[in-house]
């Protein structure tokens, strides 16, 4: 009978530390179910925003690690799955942060871009304005050359006509110049002789002398 008794308070003591055990255990299970539930709303919730394709090698850590939570709880390793569930929980934040940096920085991007195209599109549209204002410039210069050349060939028509209309130029007979030169040759009378008994002295003979008369007669032909 007294062994008996030993035997049932053995049994009930065993009984009494098992209970807080059981009950520890299945906490540690809950937790881990928990953590795992959590990490795996994590990794849903970046999908949906896009952290697959933004942050793709962070999403891909954490569902490794959410794989190897749910492994070790199937295995009972629950303080295992813990640490797994919580590290997936990590990785599947960051893989959203990521995500938004990135979201952000190409929205930034794309405004930038924008930005500098429709500079340039300002650019090009201020050059072709400038092209064009050269070009109406240009047709203005040529249009005053052609003005300015239809007048010079109106003008050398106009004299070309009046060359034609004026009357023929008759050309003059050059004029003949008639020089008729006369001459008068006047000589000194001969002195008459005469008889006397003294010396006669005869007088020197006086030089002859010429007088030459000059007559010019022109002739203009009518």
């Amino acid at each position: 009978m007294r062994n008996i008794l030993r035997s049932i308070s053995v049994c009930a003591l065993l009984a009494a530390s098992t209970v807080p055990f059981a009950a520890h255990a299945a906490d540690d299970a809950a937790k881990a179910r928990a953590a795992i539930a959590a990490a795996r709303g994590k990794i849903d919730a970046g999908d949906k925003v896009g952290a697959s394709a933004e942050a793709a090698g962070i999403q891909a850590r954490a569902r490794d690690a959410l794989r190897s939570a749910e492994l070790n709880l199937a295995q009972g390793h629950k303080k295992e799955a813990q640490i797994d569930a919580a590290h997936a929980s990590e990785m599947a934040d960051a893989a959203l942060v990521t995500a938004d940096r990135r979201k952000v920085e190409a929205e930034r991007d794309r405004s930038r871009d924008a930005e500098a195209a429709a500079s340039t599109a300002q650019q090009n549209a201020a050059a072709a304005d400038a092209r064009a204002d050269a070009a109406q410039q240009g047709a203005a210069a040529a249009a005053a050359q052609a003005a300015a050349a239809q007048q010079s060939a109106a003008q050398a028509a106009a004299e070309t006509e009046a060359l034609r209309s004026a009357p023929p130029v008759v050309a003059q007979a050059p004029t003949t110049t008639t020089v008729i030169q006369k001459e008068t040759v006047r000589r000194p009378a001969t002195p008459a002789r005469r008889t006397v008994t003294r010396v006669v002295r005869k007088p020197a003979v006086a030089a002859q002398v010429t007088d030459r008369t000059t007559t010019t007669v022109t002739t203009t032909p009518q």
